[in-house]
């Protein structure tokens, strides 16, 4: 009677636990489910961030070509800063402006070279135009690069340089 007793009680285990077996197995596979779409958002993420940071490297220098272009160019000739806006071009190895209002498309990238007046006031210190006592600094203009391009996501994204340009003549000192 004593074995009968214990196969009954290994029966009613057996089938008390049955279930059991299945819905462990399917909560570990929901478990595993989650770190494996977290895992692959978390590389795809990384690689997304990558890719920016090579765009933006690429833009930053894009940028700084633009803003030595134009120190070439205001070097060699301060006549030659009349524009609001142009692009740069290098002909017969030396930089030139294409003229008012033209942008350089640089594979993704667009760059603009944007000029503005400089103003001071009466202590020569930089002001806006409409300060009063204002007046034009033609010796100087304020020099803007913006290289601008769009990410994979359709996303806007600009990298802009700023530099001050003055027309600084060398002097030489007088001889005693």
């Amino acid at each position: 009677m004593i074995y009968m007793e214990n196969i009954q009680t290994d029966y009613n285990k057996i089938y008390k636990n049955a279930g059991q077996s299945l819905i462990e197995a399917v909560v570990a596979m929901a478990i595993f489910a989650l770190l494996a779409a977290s895992l692959a958002s978390l590389i795809l993420g990384s690689l997304d961030l990558s890719s920016a940071g090579g765009l933006i490297t690429q833009a930053d220098m894009l940028a700084q070509e633009g803003v030595e272009a134009v120190k070439t160019i205001k070097n060699r000739a301060w006549s030659e800063l009349v524009y609001s806006k142009s692009a740069v071009t290098s002909a017969e190895d030396e930089w030139r402006f294409v003229g008012e209002g033209s942008d350089e498309q640089l594979g993704k990238f667009s760059r603009q070279i944007l000029f503005f007046p400089v103003y001071r006031d009466s202590t020569g210190n930089i002001c806006a135009s409409n300060v009063p006592d204002a007046f034009l600094d033609t010796e100087s203009r304020e020099l803007r690069v913006r290289v601008q391009w769009q990410s994979a996501r359709e996303t806007d994204n600009f990298v802009e340089k700023s530099l001050l340009l003055t027309n600084w003549s060398e002097v030489e000192p007088a001889l005693p």
